[in-house]
């Protein structure tokens, strides 16, 4: 295999107006023909397992009701989120596909349980099954749907509130010779966020002789628009780009989505005739391009090897960042496949705006519900959530990413 020795460009979020069959076909249905890198997509199903209590979440309260809430009323309730999640849910196939959960089929099996007179149910119990069974599914790996209620949203790792980590950590392995940056948060705002990025800029200038510089990347999630400045002046040599494509079934998804990413002008919205039975009328694209450096800044170009470290944690703008990584091919990625990718981003950006779309109250519980009403594919047409970047290296035996990196540069040694 051939690895380039230069890094990074940014998130290069297109969407080519491909046809409405560019964004895959049968996604409710379940099948699938691999992922992008080979790799059959497709999990073996396995039958659902209702969660009860899977742990303690405090949301404050459904509805601060006057009236006393009956079990037909929780019965109703269900059956309207059920129906609102077989019609609105775009991701429910890549669900199924790639984690081998069927949230139809454990609808099923969950109906039953809060029917019986013998179990215990209020609003708080019927919160729970929902987060439990549904949006904190403990076999989904990111969070393709988030939880909004009461004004509030917040995603599992943010529930015990601001990390006091530093948002990104430099040092030197092997004098001379191997590198390290540590990218713990992609949201860098706010006072002393220019430091911070100055500070890494720097350091990865002086690693410019290095043989390897590693980036670690694992457990990372946020935006990461100005992560790219500071790490793709310093690694790539010519223009790289990506293509996604972004599909939704109201114009106006598309317009809140554009201007969320400061991408309101001149983008070119198009609408399909051809519409499968998801509704996906309406796609646009969107580029977003990294040239090299033209002139010296003080920035320095790595001539060695880049090595990019992912797992399972690594979400949103960071798994972004890592597909069009492996995309250009200009960094030897290492570890477990990433999270969720520029679906999840937008979607917790758009909950936590409190923009949901009407409609998506339950009628007694009042518990709001919101899907991601945009479906992302990458350039060959795959949703973005599914086909996600897999390492050219997975985790050695007993190893973690970074150990399994520097044992590869060893044996590379011996060689």
């Amino acid at each position: 295999m051939k690895f380039a020795k230069q890094i990074l460009l940014t998130l290069a979020i297109i969407v080519t107006t491909a046809a409405l069959a560019a964004c895959g076909n049968n996604d409710n249905g379940y099948s699938s023909n691999g992922d992008a890198n080979g790799v059959d997509a497709t999990p073996s199903p396995t039958p659902p397992a209702i969660v009860i209590h899977q742990q303690e979440i405090t949301t404050g309260g459904a509805t601060g009701a006057i009236i006393e809430l009956s079990r037909e009323h929780f019965l109703e309730d269900f059956d309207q989120f059920v129906s609102i999640l077989e019609n609105d849910f775009l991701h429910l196939g890549v669900v199924y596909r790639r984690f081998g959960v069927d949230f139809l089929q454990i609808a099923a099996e969950l109906r039953p349980i809060i029917a019986d007179d013998d179990f215990e149910l209020d609003e708080y119990i019927f919160e729970q099954l929902l987060l439990d069974n549904f949006f904190l599914h403990p076999d989904i790996s990111f969070p393709i749907a988030d939880w909004h209620i009461n004004g509030t949203q917040r995603r599992p790792s943010e529930a015990s509130g601001r990390s006091t980590t530093p948002h990104a950590e430099s040092s030197v392995i092997e004098p001379d010779r191997i590198g390290y940056v540590r990218i713990n948060c992609f949201m860098l705002e706010g006072f002393g966020s220019g430091a911070v990025r100055s500070n890494i800029g720097r350091a990865i200038a002086q690693m410019a002789d290095f043989e390897h510089i590693i980036i670690d990347i694992r457990g990372a999630d946020g935006r990461f628009y100005m992560w790219d400045e500071v790490l793709y002046l310093a690694f790539i040599t010519e223009q790289m780009a990506n293509t996604y494509h972004v599909f939704a079934r109201d114009r106006d998804e598309l317009n809140t989505a554009l201007m969320m990413n400061g991408q309101s002008q001149n983008i070119d919205i198009q609408q399909h005739d051809d519409v499968d039975e998801r509704g996906l009328q309406w796609s646009f694209e969107l580029t977003w391009l990294r040239n090299p450096p033209e002139h010296d800044d003080g920035h320095s170009n790595f001539g060695g090897q880049l090595w990019l470290l992912i797992d399972g944690e690594t979400s949103r703008g960071a798994a972004t960042l890592a597909d069009n990584i492996k995309h250009s091919d200009i960094a030897i990625l290492v570890g477990e496949p990433v999270g969720g990718n520029t679906t999840s981003r937008v979607t917790f950006l758009r909950l936590i705006s409190n923009d949901l779309p009407p409609g998506i109250s339950l009628t007694n519980t009042r518990i709001e519900i919101g899907f991601e009403a945009l479906y992302v594919t990458n350039h060959l047409g795959q949703n973005v959530d599914e086909y996600v970047a897999r390492p050219h290296y997975y985790n050695m035996e007993g190893l973690d990413a970074l150990e399994t990196a520097l044992a590869l540069i060893a044996a590379a040694d011996a060689d």
